[in-house]
């Protein structure tokens, strides 16, 4: 079995999250949104909500959970990127919401479980 590149699997678990938004009723709006500030992996519409989600994956037995690779520097590159696309998109006064997809990978890269955390960041005040 030959390794996979980092990209071959953002993108296997980038889908595997993008299906699980499918199967909450969620809209896919767009991926791999970016800006030169900054990226977001997915934007999708829960009933009427505007939801930005980062998408971090680990393999079990890691030292560190998807959700904690998360650091203060990426948390304001996706808060601004969210902001940057409600504006872009006249959607200031949408309700929106910043959530963390945490995907976990067996050993070989295969995907083994998405956990979708809501509300895992805070946006901030918009003006």
């Amino acid at each position: 079995m030959r390794g996979q590149s980092t990209t071959e699997i953002g993108k296997k678990a980038e889908e595997a999250v993008a299906g699980e938004l499918a199967l909450r009723g969620m809209k896919v709006l767009a991926r791999n949104l970016r800006r030169r500030y900054g990226e977001i992996d997915i934007v999708a519409l829960d009933r009427g909500t505007v939801v930005f989600v980062e998408v971090r994956a680990r393999r079990r037995g890691s030292l560190v959970l998807p959700e904690e690779s998360v650091d203060w520097q990426k948390r304001r590159r996706i808060t601004r990127m969210a902001a940057a696309y409600l504006s872009e998109h006249r959607l200031h006064d949408a309700p929106c919401r910043l959530d963390l997809a945490a995907v976990d990978l067996d050993a070989g890269g295969e995907v083994m479980a998405v956990r979708l955390i809501e509300s895992a960041f805070e946006l901030g005040p918009r003006s």
